[in-house]
């Protein structure tokens, strides 16, 4: 299964010395990839997986030096040969298991001097690391690249229904110079937006779709994903923060269902906890990477930062198949993948673009919300460049066009360069707004 991440490693392998470290949610196929590029890329490797050899933790949590680590690495492996490789996997197990942050030396602190020793490459990897390495007192800074891994986007998932990279890049054209799609080509990819949106994109449940075909077995799986979620809420969150957790993760489905699609506080059982102390609640479960905060801006212009609103978000899926497990059964799963549908899949659209905007490098999204003016769901930036996003799941008026009181107002006060609407349409110009197919967020 192609990944775009694959090209990076190769680049780290060729042009950086430095120690790799790729971390990112469960299940989004880390270990699969670096052990596919190691096997390409090197003579001998000597992994570790603190997960599955827990032994193995005393030996890599207090070291004194980097001869200590040496010492240690071999009881695993040779790592006197040429072109070697030392994978440390699961990572988040070796700090969670010190509690009490008595070590002086640990695997990550002691980078730099492996770095600059250059006896053998090192690659680490794991999960829930935004959370469990906030112990860490001592940074490697220039010795150690950090690349975050997420589910398939949607051309990836492309990639791996074996659609050519060359129709991949004819849509490209058509974005780039704003052409329409030919029609035929347009609703394929319309269908196959719509399966991704089932499907999602955790390589496990891709791979067995692509197999089966089978609805009913990729539900599962997802499942089974939704069910290690909660169980890491419950192994790496303090005691006092569990039940809220879990509660705000459990709430994203209902919440993206409703009306407005904000998380709204009150509707938390625990609603007497303070705002800032909720906050919290929600940046562990970004941090984990189990789900995209989208925060409210009042002045959508740059830098976004000033006039955002932390206590007024939105709480999307990480990955928006695991979404559509929670909200549809198997029937409707089918039904929406052929089109024969009368849900409103509002949330499902606005859910899959965060999640590719955020795969594009968009750690932090936005949207702009106003009583007078209304509601713009995606206010990206970039650079200095702000760029207004409206998704639209459902028809157009007579004329061809959508309704956007908000996008309007946005765009005679601020004069945007790129103001664009995600929806089922095919591509076109109303004055100042270029209306794009919704799959092609895979371009923004």
């Amino acid at each position: 299964m192609k990944r775009k991440i694959t090209d990076r490693l190769i680049e780290w392998k060729k042009e950086d010395k430095k120690a790799l470290l790729i971390y990112g949610a469960r299940q989004v196929g880390k270990t699969y990839i670096i052990e596919e590029f190691i096997k390409d890329n090197f003579d001998n490797v000597i992994k570790i997986d603190f997960a599955q050899n827990p032994s193995a933790i005393p030996h890599f949590i207090n070291l004194k030096n980097k001869e200590e680590f040496y010492i240690n690495v071999s009881l695993y492996g040779n790592i006197n040969l040429d072109n070697s490789v030392v994978f440390f996997d699961e990572i988040q197990e070796l700090y969670n298991s010190n509690k009490k942050e008595e070590y002086t030396t640990d695997l990550i602190s002691i980078i730099k001097s492996l770095v600059i020793d250059n006896r053998v490459r090192i690659i680490l990897s794991g999960s829930m690391l935004g959370v469990t390495l906030n112990n860490i007192h001592f940074n490697p800074m220039g010795y150690l690249d950090a690349i975050k891994m997420y589910p398939l986007d949607f051309e990836e998932y492309l990639l791996a229904k074996n659609i050519a990279p060359s129709l991949i890049d004819e849509l490209k054209s058509c974005f780039e110079k704003k052409e329409k799609v030919p029609n035929q080509i347009h609703e394929k990819m319309l269908s196959l937006f719509n399966e991704y949106i089932v499907i999602g994109g955790m390589p496990e449940v891709v791979k067995r779709y692509i197999e089966t075909s089978d609805i009913s077995l990729v539900s599962n799986i997802q499942q089974t994903i939704i069910n290690y979620y909660k169980s890491d809420i419950t192994k790496y969150t303090p005691m006092k923060d569990r039940l809220l957790i879990s509660e705000a993760y459990s709430l994203i489905p209902s919440e993206l269902n409703s009306k407005n699609k904000r998380f709204i506080k009150t509707h938390i059982e625990y609603n007497s906890i303070k705002n800032i102390e909720m906050l919290e609640k929600y940046l562990w479960l970004k941090a984990s990477g189990i789900a995209l905060p989208v925060y409210n801006v009042t002045n959508p212009i740059s830098p976004l930062k000033i006039s955002e609103q932390r206590k007024t978000l939105k709480l999307f899926s990480s990955d928006i198949g695991l979404l559509n497990n929670q909200l549809l059964n198997v029937v409707e799963k089918v039904n929406f993948m052929k089109g024969n549908t009368t849900i409103n899949y509002g949330a499902q659209y606005e859910n899959v673009i965060a999640q590719e905007l955020n795969s594009h490098g968009y750690e932090e999204l936005h949207y702009y919300n106003s009583k007078k003016n209304g509601e713009v769901d995606f206010i990206l930036e970039n650079k200095t460049k702000v760029i207004p996003i409206e998704i639209k799941s459902g028809k157009t008026n007579t004329q061809g066009y959508f309704d956007h009181k908000a996008l309007n107002h946005l765009i005679s006060k601020y004069k945007y360069d790129n103001v664009y609407i995600l929806s089922s349409e095919n591509i076109k110009k109303e004055d100042n707004i270029t209306y794009l197919p919704i799959y092609m967020g895979m371009f923004l």
